[in-house]
């Protein structure tokens, strides 16, 4: 879910199913929002880690596609740009293949990219997720 928080225009927000009912949405945090727009969330099945859309009016190289993974914890560590899932202007709804192969967007047409960037950019920690 995605709008107005402290950061951002836009932001990225969560709310937890409990007792067949939706709890009411949280702001997911610094290490995701920031003073520029995130949205189009994508979560993992196992939600291990969040791929999303950052606009950064101010800085063009910090737009595209974004991750960040949740530490042993449960706590979501500072998102990090995927490589390759960017164009000068970012891509937006990125989502994941069910088998977790390949990587989906749009930016003017739909684009796809193999989803390897998932493991490489993953911290040494959280490898054996």
């Amino acid at each position: 879910m995605s709008g107005k928080g402290k950061g951002g225009i836009g932001d990225i927000f969560y709310s937890k199913l409990v007792k067949g009912e939706y709890t009411k949405p949280v702001d997911i945090g610094s290490a995701i929002n920031t003073s520029a727009t995130e949205t189009c969330p994508h979560i993992a099945t196992d939600e291990s880690y969040i791929v999303f859309t950052r606009f950064d009016e101010t800085n063009v190289k910090n737009t595209g596609i974004f991750i960040s993974y949740k530490d042993k914890s449960g706590k979501w560590l500072p998102a990090v740009m995927a490589e390759g899932g960017t164009k000068e202007k970012g891509g937006l709804s990125p989502r994941i293949s069910p088998d977790g192969k390949y990587l989906f967007y749009v930016n003017g047409g739909m684009f796809w990219m193999p989803a390897g960037f998932i493991c490489e950019l993953r911290p040494k920690e959280l490898k054996n997720k």
